[in-house]
């Protein structure tokens, strides 16, 4: 075959060929960039928040103010509280507390995981863990029992930096008094 290509390279023939190939893989690695880059919401440090994620935080957050909100819940509501931002906020927290995580050496060890995916009450039936309801509920939520349990992996480190970091805080009288409206006399 390449025989047949360098025999007739002069060819006009084979350079509208060699063309529309070029053109072909241009516009279509363009396009490729152009998906990728628009699924894209945000970058922290080394992650990629992918329009999904975003997606699945803004309708989490959308859910709560529905249920803490009742009836009296509006677009305009939305709007106001900004929820767009707080998702994103959210998801840019979480990503820069498992960068922390990591950096301290914060992971969950299998235990810890397993007693969590224990103690949770839909995973249950009649008190005890049941496994063919877990795999049914996360199977329901389009989520595997791995991809779970790295999630809980995640979070548990997670809350292990906020306590690290509660636990180093300092607070004194006169900020406790400040935030609760107190002047200091000193």
């Amino acid at each position: 075959m390449l025989h047949i290509f360098r025999k007739h390279a002069t060819s006009w023939l084979i350079k509208v060929a060699f063309f529309a190939i070029v053109v072909v893989f241009v516009f279509w690695g363009g396009y490729s960039y152009q998906t990728q880059s628009a699924s894209r919401v945000a970058r922290v440090n080394e992650h990629q928040i992918q329009d999904r994620e975003y997606q699945q935080s803004y309708d989490q957050l959308l859910e709560m103010y529905r249920r803490q909100f009742g009836s009296a819940f509006s677009e305009d509501l939305a709007r106001q509280l900004n929820l767009k931002q707080q998702a994103l906020d959210v998801l840019i927290e979480r990503y820069l507390l498992m960068d922390a995580a990591q950096n301290l050496g914060f992971t969950a060890t299998a235990q810890e995981v397993q007693q969590k995916v224990l103690g949770y009450p839909m995973f249950q039936a009649d008190g005890q863990f049941d496994s063919n309801r877990y795999v049914e509920i996360l199977r329901q939520n389009r989520m595997t029992p791995e991809a779970f349990e790295q999630d809980l992996a995640r979070e548990i480190a997670v809350q292990k930096v906020e306590s690290f970091i509660k636990r180093q805080a300092i607070v004194t009288a006169v900020a406790l008094w400040a935030s609760r409206g107190i002047k200091s006399s000193k």
